[in-house]
């Protein structure tokens, strides 16, 4: 078949929109006469037929194009790490510029990064003992940050949030008066509310009706200011406490989402477009690379660790792709209309089709990263951010929508023997609000109206009665008690409970809390006098275990389906409702019960609420109500977290032979808590075995810190993707009890081990030491009781090196490719055996000595090499920030056994090891090596050039090391080596990168006047580009460059990096 090669038909649908092809209002330039649409189908036709006639590929050839596409998907992570790294831009404030430069793209870039929960990426500084010198490194992960993010939005006011509704507010009114607070609020309904916890001799006339009147007033869809007029400065700061107080107790702060879209001078308004735009952006949709990937996605293997965010991300993918499709079939002109004319749209097509190129990239980039937990993350987390970009810009979904996804939910969670009594003549309906507080606080609002009484039982609190069943209850909900006049838990009308607590318990004396509701919701029904009215259960599900809500309808149903028991379930969907993303804010109280007038009168309040809310609205509510749709993906991330929570409680955090032990956990929960004082302190040392007390240096850093450096994230809140900690203080004030609370996320169990093992050690005590001679011994001594080298009279005893070459054969035999036709299918079948320490065979009478020996019976025999990374990887964490804080100088004998630890590690081949725990471990040994080239001795310098070429070896895939190495070699140091050893150390090190970060990092070294290195990286980047073999595009993740194609450079990039190496020469010469 010929295959017609015309230009216009072998572009994409997204090149044929993109901004080199269309002139200013987003019309695509055409230059020959055939319609749009025709033209369009006519390339889908031969698309079509030619993909039915191509004969079959060689088997070598695709699997060599297998390996081409793997590793182009696997760069585009890698490189755009890189290029953040040498100072091209962070991620998140890159897509920001693209879409903002798109016509009607203005708000989505202003809503671009936005999440509930901060992750402690670029305000580390703002965390209490945590010090600038003692930071940790995330250069592992994309920086997706948006200035109007806090560690937690329901109860933190970001600047950036707080001056835009000030400028709303000075734009509708004009400056406050003296001594006036002003408030924003979500919505009328909240004022109220609001007003009635406020000291009411300072509201207007003392009524809050009056109040409402003069002081409430509208600034933008969603945001509402409320005035606070004191007669005094002091005054004005107490009601200005006081009120961000009770705003975050009733759930009334505004959606970020919607500051950031006030934010946009001029609101998108309805434009039209011609109708080949949305042709070509439901081809995009229909590309087959969308579908072949979802495929691979969804088929990971069971078990493997980034299985439930790959089955997460295909099953959002498929159900999001189709809904925009049927969105945009919507949009073509009715019957008898011209097709030529201009269609009107509230949405932009350059939009849609910019966001569909960087969803394809990130989801076809995490195919290829499964093996590395935080690339995984780095990919999901851009899948939701261009998730939210399209459904946010497209709103396919309505209330009805969030109402249909709810009761989909519910007849599959509710028992159907309590579904059957409610059929006829039963309420089952959830209503959406702003978060899980402000669906607790209207329950518990509407549970004082329906049960007469002024207010509710608290069984959660121990009372005197030796009886008092206790459950759960969670921290603010009390405090709003509390608060509230009415908030005395006498009445016997209405039950507050947790079905699961975010706070746990001790797991040896912990009772299920499914059980806990069942029995103390029975119990008070049974204390009930006859003729009593309905008791009204409020049941906070936001954790909420598979079947919890089935075991409690099912023990319930009786009662339920008589009227003697209402439920209103409130969740929160910010936890795993949200799957990870920490994206949407927003939570539902749900009704369930017999249809009565009280219910009636109930479900008709709660309606009007919503409506008044009107949160569907909200552009993240399009997300949320997309992912209500996947919600048993909700139960396989709890599940995940919390088999991690057990993993590390029963092998790591164990209470015995020198670890911290584990001071709550709950069965089932992904929780465990640890006592850890602040005050706690360890050290790590630097030549201790020195006889002069002047030369022993060292540093402290506080457990906090000890924990930071393992990649886990300050942050409040939980169910993210990624394991995260907090520190929790529970109890009076004046006698606390504190522990730090880790949740945990998908991570696969190497990877905890390789992060926790060292620091369960170091935990134990409260003030501990660690230095290389403590790191040597710990390895020694994990070896030697690994039972893979018994002594025998008359053997050598083998070096560090040779066991660790011994523990290394072992683990090949782990980790070796498993069967497959792909190469996805190869390296899925070994990390699924790496991560969970299982042996190539299962054949137990193989005569396998090591496996066996390696794999005793204890929690976590088959982890021997993750817990040496973990020793190594402490090391080198706490040798670089000695390095960087001394000057870049290790005393003697400290270096030579860094460098016997580290060479041992990296020659064993580091089999198994997470990519982040490698590239940490070989930037310390590399940086040792640079320290010895500005050596006068000779001989260690050519040992430091041999050191640090064999490491470079080593750093595939890891352009931050590179660059990082990189900046350590000045010029004076290049200028003292051999002229072969600069060139070779400039091919490792330089070549490697992608031609963006080559370009600029030469940039980079011409400013700061560092020629020899320049001109040498000139050089070699020459050559590379005449060498007409180079493969290394600069394909990023923000760029969404297609690579279906194998391919080099295109002439047009070879002569752009040309001219640039032309003026960077030029530059060079006059700084020589």
């Amino acid at each position: 078949m010929k295959v017609t090669t015309n230009r216009a038909l072998s572009m994409s649908p997204v090149e044929m929109s993109s901004p080199e092809n269309s002139d200013a209002s987003g019309k695509r330039k055409r230059s020959n006469s055939v319609s749009g649409n025709d033209a369009l189908q006519l390339r889908f036709k031969r698309l079509r037929a030619d993909a039915a006639e191509r004969g079959p590929v060689a088997p070598d050839q695709e699997f060599r194009q297998d390996i081409d596409q793997f590793l182009r998907k696997r760069w585009l992570h890698q490189r755009t790490i890189g290029r953040e790294k040498v100072g091209l831009g962070e991620f998140g404030e890159l897509r920001r510029q693209q879409l903002q430069s798109l016509p009607g793209g203005e708000s989505v870039a202003a809503q671009y990064g936005l999440i509930m929960a901060q992750e402690d990426i670029n305000n580390l500084k703002d965390i209490d003992d945590l010090d600038e010198f003692n930071q940790p490194d995330y250069s592992d992960k994309l920086h997706i940050n948006n200035k109007m993010n806090v560690t937690y939005h329901r109860s933190e006011l970001s600047e950036a949030f707080e001056a835009q509704c000030n400028q709303l507010y000075l734009n509708r009114v004009g400056p406050p008066k003296t001594h006036e607070t002003i408030v924003f609020i979500n919505s009328t309904h909240n004022a109220p509310r609001l007003l009635s916890l406020m000291p009411q001799h300072l509201l207007e006339k003392g009524s809050i009706a009056e109040h409402l009147k003069k002081h409430v007033l509208p600034l933008s869809p969603g945001i509402y200011a409320v005035r606070l007029p004191a007669p005094s400065a002091i005054t004005g700061a107490r009601l200005a406490r006081k009120s961000e107080e009770f705003i975050q107790l009733l759930g009334a702060r505004p959606s970020p989402f919607r500051a950031a879209q006030s934010s946009v001078p001029f609101q998108q308004v309805i434009k039209h477009y011609p109708p080949h735009l949305i042709s070509e952006t439901r081809l995009a949709l229909q590309d087959p690379r969308f579908q072949q990937t979802i495929e691979q996605l969804r088929h990971l293997p069971d078990g493997h660790s980034a299985q439930p965010l790959t089955k997460t991300t295909a099953d959002l993918l498929e159900t999001m792709l189709s809904k925009i499709d049927w969105r945009l079939s919507c949009c073509y002109p009715l019957p008898g209309q011209n097709t030529g004319k201009h269609i009107p749209l509230p949405f932009s097509p350059a939009v849609m089709q910019n966001s569909l190129k960087s969803l394809l990239a990130a989801s076809e980039a995490m195919t290829a990263v499964v093996h590395d937990g935080l690339a995984v993350s780095d990919c999901y987390r851009i899948v939701s951010e261009e998730m939210h970009v399209l459904l946010s810009s497209c709103t396919p979904y309505g209330i009805s929508d969030f109402k249909a996804s709810t009761q989909q939910q519910l007849s599959r969670r509710i028992d159907k023997s309590c579904q059957m009594l409610l059929s006829k003549n039963g309420i089952t309906e959830s209503f959406l609000f702003s978060s899980g507080m402000h669906a607790i606080s209207l329950a518990l609002d509407l549970a004082q109206k329906m049960g007469n009484g002024k207010s509710i039982s608290r069984p959660s609190l121990k009372g005197a009665d030796s009886d008092q069943i206790e459950t759960p209850i969670y921290f603010e909900v009390e405090h709003l008690l509390d608060e509230k006049p009415d908030g005395t838990p006498v009445d016997k009308n209405t039950l507050y409970t947790t079905l699961n607590s975010s706070m746990p318990e001790d797991g040896d004396n912990s009772t299920e809390g499914v059980i806990h509701v069942i029995a103390s919701t029975k119990k008070m029904l049974a204390d009930r006098v006859p003729q009593s009215p309905p008791l009204t259960l409020i049941l906070d599900n936001t954790i909420e275990k598979r079947h919890d809500i089935q075991r409690v309808t099912q023990a319930l149903a009786e009662e339920i389906g008589s009227g003697q028991l209402n439920i209103m379930l409130c969740k929160s969907y910010q936890k795993y409702a949200s799957l990870g993303t920490a994206k949407p804010m927003s939570g539902s109280i749900t009704l369930i019960g017999k249809s009565s007038p009280l219910m009636t009168s109930g479900q008709s309040w709660l309606r009007n609420t919503e409506t008044n809310l009107n949160w569907i609205d909200n552009p993240e509510s399009q997300l949320m109500v997309h992912m209500l749709g996947a919600d048993e993906h909700e139960f396989a991330m709890l599940e995940r977290a919390a088999e991690n929570a057990q993993f590390v409680k029963d092998t790591l955090f164990i209470g015995k032979d020198g670890h911290v032990d584990t001071k709550r956990w709950e069965p089932g929960l992904p929780f465990i808590g640890i006592s850890m004082p602040d005050e706690n302190e360890s050290n790590f040392i630097l030549n201790p075995q020195s006889s002069d007390k002047n030369s022993i240096k060292g540093f402290e850093f506080s457990k906090r810190e000890l924990l930071h450096s393992q990649i886990l994230r300050e942050r409040s809140s939980f169910g993210f993707t990624d394991t995260s900690m907090i520190k929790v203080i529970l109890g009076e004030t004046s006698n606390p009890g504190e522990f730090m609370r880790i949740a945990f996320g998908m991570e696969s169990k190497t990877e905890l081990c390789e992060r926790l093992y060292m620091a369960s050690r170091l935990l134990e005590n409260d003030f501990s030491t660690f230095s290389c001679p403590d790191a040597k011994m710990e390895m020694e001594k994990l070896l030697d009781d690994s039972g893979l080298f018994p002594e025998t009279p008359g053997d050598k005893p083998l070096s560090l090196a040779q066991k660790m070459a011994e523990v290394a054969s072992h683990q090949r035999g782990i980790v070796t490719a498993g069967d497959g036709k792909s190469v996805n299918a190869m390296r899925q079948a070994m990390q699924l055996r790496q991560q969970n320490g299982i042996p190539a065979t299962e054949d137990k009478n193989s005569g396998d000595e090591m496996r066996q020996a390696v794999a005793p019976q204890q929690p976590g025999g088959n982890f021997l090499m993750s817990k040496l990374a973990s020793v190594t990887y402490q090391l080198s964490w706490m040798g670089l920030k000695g390095l960087d804080k001394f000057g870049n100088i290790l005393p003697a004998g400290d270096k030579r056994i860094a460098e016997e630890l580290v060479g041992a590690f990296v020659e064993s081949g580091m089999h198994g090891v997470s990519p982040h725990t490698r590239a940490y471990i070989l930037e310390f040994g590399a940086r040792m090596a640079i320290h010895d080239l500005s050596s006068i001795s000779p001989a260690t310098q050519k040992e430091g050039v041999r050191r640090l070429l064999a490491l470079s070896e080593r750093m595939g895939g890891m352009p931050v090391v590179r660059l990082n190495c990189l900046n350590q070699i000045d010029d004076d140091t290049l200028e003292g080596l051999p002229i072969q050893a600069q060139r070779q150390i400039i091919d490792k090190l330089f070549v490697p990168l992608d031609n963006v970060s080559c370009l600029q990092f030469i940039a980079e070294q011409v400013k700061e006047k560092e020629p020899i290195t320049a001109g040498l990286c000139m050089s070699a980047l020459e050559k590379k580009l005449q060498s007409g073999n180079d493969i290394m595009r600069s394909d990023t993740l923000e760029k969404g460059t297609p690579f279906s194609t194998p391919g080099v450079i295109s002439p047009r990039d070879v002569n752009f990096i040309k001219e640039s190496l032309i003026r960077f020469q030029i530059f060079n010469s006059r700084n020589r």
